[in-house]
């Protein structure tokens, strides 16, 4: 049986060579940083499996700074939506208009084409990442859901969502490749709904620079 592609993060025996490989191996996605409280004694984790068109995966990682440049966007012409399910951990994020918090069940979304900021602690998150043209018709609505969060424990739809992609990431390992179609066209539609959710169920931010 023909198995899902994965790529896996493989840390070094050394501390400060798996920090390096950490940045080089998460760099198409975000610059990261090391905060005053980063620490290696935990293992780094993170793999990712390609259902061709997304990509989806988990990770455990230390506090870090993580950004999107308007620098990076430009070199890297990445055109994708970002959702990431916040397993445990807590963090901040800035788009540069507003900022808001993120904690444990909570889901958050990322327009890639989009600079952001995040400052987080320890964290441990199940993620999915989907090319823009698959969420027909919905470019604006996506842009503008950039940097927000939503309360998976406030949103039946959320929680449903972030059950969906936590399962499906964990039976990726025994999936067999002639599943993968329908399997990437149900995450797709997932990921193609839950920006819809009622607005109401979402975090608001507030002006960067305001308490």
């Amino acid at each position: 049986m023909a198995r899902l592609p994965c790529d896996r993060f493989v840390p070094s025996a050394d501390a400060a060579a798996t920090w390096e490989r950490w940045i080089e191996h998460i760099s198409p996605i975000f610059a990261p940083s090391a905060r005053p409280e980063t620490s290696l004694a935990s293992p780094i984790a993170m793999r990712s499996y390609n259902l061709g068109s997304i990509l989806v995966g988990d990770l455990s990682a230390p506090a870090q700074n993580l950004g999107r440049s308007p620098r990076m966007i430009a070199q890297q012409g990445v055109d994708h939506l970002l959702i990431q399910i916040c397993r445990s951990g807590t963090g901040r994020i800035d788009t540069g208009r507003t900022t808001v918090e993120i904690g444990e069940a909570d889901c958050a979304i990322y327009d890639l084409a989009q600079p952001v900021a995040i400052a987080a602690s320890s964290i441990r998150a199940t993620t999915i990442v989907v090319p823009r043209g698959l969420l027909a018709g919905r470019d604006r609505s996506v842009a503008a859901l950039h940097g927000t969060v939503l309360r998976t424990r406030d949103s039946p739809a959320a929680k449903l969502f972030a059950s969906y992609l936590c399962e499906l990431v964990s039976v990726a390992d025994r999936l067999d490749a002639k599943d993968v179609p329908g399997v990437a066209a149900a995450a797709a539609s997932w990921s193609n709904s839950i920006p819809m959710a009622r607005r109401s169920r979402l975090r608001s931010g507030s002006p960067t620079g305001m308490p």
